[in-house]
């Protein structure tokens, strides 16, 4: 069984360090996922035939593009093989944040927001592409690296100030916060009630708004969250009792019925296919 064609849970990436810029020439690019992480993103697209999903909104079409995806927001892409899929990705950690003056960028004006999505000049995107090129030259420079990083992102919001642009911000913020939790605490998750209790709201308030905000209910998430790291466990070499109380399972027995209900195949099998 081709178990990457049901690979669309929620997966958290994480990297080490403050900042990471990478320039991508693809033939297509198509994400099976939704994915989050804890560190914001800047995708600078030159060129392609695209789609992001991000919290709900779809962003298509050809024309260059300036896209931040905010913390723990969820997101994927694709992209057709014609034309050429042309990008720049930039990733920074809230610590590079802190670098930042408020007097030349103030992210806290920006709290509750999901992403930014931009439509540059194409004077405004030769701009964007030279700063991106200027951090990449100095990308072993954190003091630099925060600098034009700075640049990039008060470049984009003063695109938005112009109306080429929108920010998207969550209704449901306390939602974010449940699911970087969820996530941290695979191992013992709560249940929705206990979930509720620790961020204040009572259980049906709860679930309207998990489902309003993720587009679905808290026990399919924690499942897609669960059954997602189990895989990719399963891939590294770990042991199925193992991946089993790393997931938060009661039994091996459990897992091994919980893993066949929602790939298809059990859990020796998919190591030994």
């Amino acid at each position: 069984m081709d178990t990457t064609s049901n690979f669309q849970s929620h997966i958290g990436e994480v990297f080490n360090e403050p900042s990471t810029i990478v320039f991508q020439r693809e033939q297509g690019y198509r994400q099976h996922f939704f994915h989050w992480h804890p560190h914001y993103e800047i995708l600078l697209i030159f060129r392609g035939s695209y789609k992001i999903e991000s919290s709900g909104h779809v962003i298509a079409g050809t024309k260059p593009r300036a896209i931040v995806h905010f913390p723990y927001s969820l997101h994927n892409g694709f992209a057709e093989s014609e034309p050429l899929y042309e990008r720049c990705i930039i990733t920074f950690t809230k610590q590079l944040v802190r670098m930042f003056s408020p007097a030349i960028l103030d992210l806290a004006s920006l709290h509750q927001v999901n992403f930014i999505m931009t439509d540059p000049l194409p004077q405004e995107m030769e701009e964007l592409a030279g700063y991106a090129k200027k951090m990449e030259e100095y990308r072993d420079n954190l003091i630099m690296s925060a600098l034009f990083t700075a640049l990039i992102l008060q470049k984009i919001l003063l695109i938005c100030d112009a109306g080429r642009g929108e920010i998207i911000r969550g209704n449901y913020s306390y939602i974010q916060d449940a699911l970087h939790y969820i996530a941290e605490h695979l191992s013992s998750p709560l249940s929705a009630v206990e979930l509720a209790a620790k961020f204040g709201v009572c259980k049906t308030k709860f679930h309207r708004d998990f489902r309003a905000a993720a587009g679905k209910s808290y026990r399919q998430h924690l499942t897609d969250l669960r059954q997602t790291y189990a895989r990719q466990l399963l891939e590294s070499g770990e042991s199925i009792i193992n991946t089993a109380i790393e997931c938060g399972y009661s039994s091996e027995s459990h897992f091994i019925k919980a893993f066949r209900e929602y790939w298809g195949i059990t859990p020796g099998e998919f190591v030994h296919k």
